[in-house]
């Protein structure tokens, strides 16, 4: 059976999305892993689809499929592992780009296929191997998988305040989202016309107005406090 068919793209996609679920499962309900992982693997399938109605062969379609999920969800993790130790990082990351993509077109090349065996062992060794990582990750997390309840223990937070005898039970259930922007820095008049085609001019007249009228009572106050000081 593992030898017909084609399960490794799809077993891939499963172990990229456990990876992060499993690492920050006390943070996070597994439940919102559900929703991506339904999409991934509807991509994957339709990929493959496309490309086995194009070669006429499932084990090649679902080997170039592999290897462009691998190229999409693997090179950031690798050019954050090698950024520290490359010089200017804007250059290299296009070339290691150019290089990764390179190696993954020589990969995908007919020839090469053929070479490695094709889909009688390229099929069942990529198979067990993506078997085996999603078992090891269903079981080295399974235990707190049942242990914890992220729902709960986000639905629910306890603040402990100074001077209390039993911590502060708090119900976050219902709770509205809360968004906090930070903007960085507000750009000149000239440089938001120029690169974004955006005219504030009516915006900072109404600030001008707004600060000639707040300073007005102010030069006022201060010229009769003057000359109330001269008269004495």
């Amino acid at each position: 059976m593992l030898k017909r068919i084609v399960l490794y793209p799809f077993l891939f996609v499963v172990d990229i999305i456990l990876i992060p679920l499993t690492v920050n499962l006390d943070q996070i309900d597994p439940a919102q892993a559900i929703k991506p992982l339904i999409l991934l693997l509807v991509l994957s399938g339709a990929i493959m689809a496309v490309l086995a109605l194009l070669l006429h062969d499932w084990h090649y379609a679902g080997y170039l499929t592999f290897l462009l999920l691998s190229f999409q969800f693997l090179f950031g993790h690798l050019w954050r592992s090698v950024q520290g130790f490359i010089p200017s990082p804007e250059v290299s990351r296009w070339i290691l780009l150019g290089v990764c993509a390179a190696l993954m077109v020589f990969l995908a090349l007919p020839w090469v296929w053929k070479r490695v065996g094709a889909g009688r062992r390229i099929t069942p060794f990529l198979n067990m191997v993506f078997i085996t990582l999603v078992l090891t990750q269903v079981f080295v997390n399974l235990s707190e998988i049942l242990r914890d309840d992220p729902s709960q223990a986000s639905a629910k937070t306890s603040i402990e305040l100074p001077g209390e005898q039993e911590p502060m039970q708090i119900d976050c259930s219902q709770s509205p989202d809360i968004y906090l922007i930070v903007l960085d820095a507000y750009g000149r008049s000239d440089v938001l016309k120029k690169f974004y085609g955006v005219d504030n001019s009516t915006f900072l007249d109404s600030l001008r107005e707004k600060a000639s009228i707040s300073l007005i009572p102010r030069t006022q106050i201060i010229s009769r406090q003057s000359m109330r000081s001269r008269q004495y």
